[in-house]
């Protein structure tokens, strides 16, 4: 894409923010904000967004009340609407630092059976709702921007 496309898309993005929040400026505001921290240039190869990395940038404390609204405007950046991220999922085992991706189908059934088993041992895991973290991907549009 060429820039003036991709300056195109980003005020599209930021036209239909605008409108879904037009009831709640101030969730409006975040996105856009949003928005123009993910199409920024210094996100160019960034691969691996976190509700903690989007916190950092933004200058919002995870213990603030306005982090629960970033977390209202990252599901709604990977809505359909917009779909500049896409949620992904990773498993941390317990004493270790390796992660393990996860599909998503495989936290909903450990959600809705109360179930999860490590994807490599295959054994069953203990809280496991605090080893699976939701973590977010560029979409193919917001690559495009960034080319």
């Amino acid at each position: 894409m060429n820039k003036q496309r991709d300056n195109a898309l980003i005020s599209n993005w930021i036209d239909k923010a605008n409108q879904d929040w037009r009831a709640n400026p101030e969730l409006g505001i975040l996105c856009i904000r949003t928005i123009e921290l993910l199409t920024d240039v210094s996100f160019k190869h960034i691969n691996h967004i976190t509700y903690q990395l989007v916190f950092q940038e933004l200058g919002i404390d995870k213990s603030d009340a306005q982090a629960k609204n970033v977390v209202v405007v990252i599901d709604y950046l990977s809505s359909e609407r917009l779909k500049l991220l896409e949620m992904r999922f990773q498993f941390q085992d317990s004493g270790a630092s390796h992660l393990h991706q996860i599909d998503a189908i495989d936290v909903i059934e450990a959600m809705s059976d109360g179930n999860f088993y490590h994807p490599i041992t295959g054994e069953l895991v203990e809280d496991f709702k605090q080893k699976i973290f939701a973590y977010f991907v560029p979409s193919e549009q917001l690559r495009k921007v960034h080319g």
